[in-house]
């Protein structure tokens, strides 16, 4: 073989290797971004999938705070949220508002919670949880891409939201 063919052919492999390695790992960053939605519930740890156990049914807003500001019940009162498998789902009434996966993380302190809603439909709440019996607390940022909370509060201008909720139905 001649050197310019050699040549030809290390360029073609080359190229044919920096294809392959960028859809390759194109393909692996867009399987890890829609993991929670799709492969989620197959990857959940035994410590994760016990925990979302304790979460399933329904639950009952208790109080709600945006920033400080505590919101009258009339504000959130005819929402209820259901744990059901992976799904976190509000409705108002018989219909569904809003419907997210959820990924929890009990290994964290405070214990970490993600909320993945359906592609297209808003971006994922990064919060933090801390289940009580039958008391649900729940700190976030709502759709602000900011760091995940650290602690249980929401003072004026931090961007937080602060939800308890009480297990079942009125």
């Amino acid at each position: 073989m001649t050197h310019q063919r050699r040549l030809v052919l290390a360029l073609l492999i080359l190229v044919f290797t920096a294809a392959l390695w960028f859809l390759l790992s194109r393909a692996h960053r867009d399987i890890r971004s829609a993991a929670p939605a799709t492969t989620g519930r197959s990857a959940m740890t035994r410590a994760e999938r016990l925990e979302l156990e304790k979460l399933q049914g329904p639950w009952k807003f208790v109080s709600l705070e945006v920033e400080g500001d505590r919101k009258p019940e009339n504000d959130f009162g005819k929402y209820s949220v259901v744990f059901k498998g992976d799904q976190w789902i509000v409705s108002e009434g018989a219909r569904v508002a809003a419907q997210t996966t959820v990924v929890l993380d009990p290994s964290t302190n405070p214990k970490s919670l993600d909320a993945f809603p359906p592609p297209g439909k808003g971006q994922p709440i990064h919060g933090i949880y801390l289940l009580e019996g039958d008391k649900l607390t729940i700190c976030d940022r709502g759709e602000d891409t900011g760091e995940r909370p650290t602690e249980f509060s929401s003072e004026p201008n931090s961007g937080l939201v602060l939800i308890v909720y009480k297990r079942g139905h009125d």
